[in-house]
């Protein structure tokens, strides 16, 4: 009876085995670790950044300032970081040029000398133009700032400012980059020395 006992436990030993061993493939191709991807690391995106020269060009009414700064050493300058303020005449100010003054912009010095009298080489903010009289561009002498005060019932307090750079009408408020301030104005301003008078 015991011997009867120990052969089948002996056999059910040898089942067990053999079922552990059939199975054992099986088991460990389940709990086989698998290698987690690492996902890749993305710089950081850079903010846009947008400079007088993109405003210029953005602006329909400023194209023919655009064209004419750039690929200039004023354009690069324009298109960098930095601090300026940049006064810029409409599309219709330059067509108002005599042909003597469109002449002379084929001249490339005079044409930089232009281009480099509408620019200041630090920002000029709204407020700041009521109180200065002239500002100092990159190029030529001093630029004479004015404002007339007038009497309007439509406006808020009875009262509209134009300021005048020069004899050219600013015509819209500040428009802010990421290197300085845009204004628009309705004149080209002619520096003195440039041998030709503003029509």
């Amino acid at each position: 009876m015991v011997r009867r006992v120990f052969i089948l436990r002996l056999m059910l030993l040898l089942i067990a085995g053999l079922m552990l061993s059939s199975c054992a493939p099986f088991v460990f191709a389940n709990v086989r670790p698998t290698a987690t991807p690492v996902p890749a690391l993305v710089p950081p995106a850079e903010e846009d950044i947008e400079t007088l020269l993109d405003l210029a060009w953005r602006d329909p009414r400023l194209s023919e300032f655009a064209s004419l700064v750039e690929g200039t050493e004023l354009g690069a300058r324009l298109d960098a970081p930095g601090s300026y303020t940049l006064l810029v005449p409409t599309n219709e100010a330059w067509g108002a040029m005599t042909e003597e003054q469109r002449r002379s912009l084929a001249d490339p010095g005079l044409r930089e000398r232009l281009l480099g009298h509408h620019v200041l080489p630090t920002k000029v903010l709204e407020p700041d133009l009521i109180l200065l009289e002239k500002l100092d561009p990159l190029v030529g002498p001093p630029i004479r700032v004015h404002i007339d005060m007038l009497i309007s019932e439509e406006e808020c307090c009875g009262l509209t400012y134009i300021r005048y750079v020069d004899g050219g009408a600013m015509i819209s408020s500040p428009i802010e980059a990421d290197n300085g301030l845009l204004y628009v104005i309705d004149a080209v301003l002619w520096p003195e020395g440039a041998d030709i008078s503003t029509p």
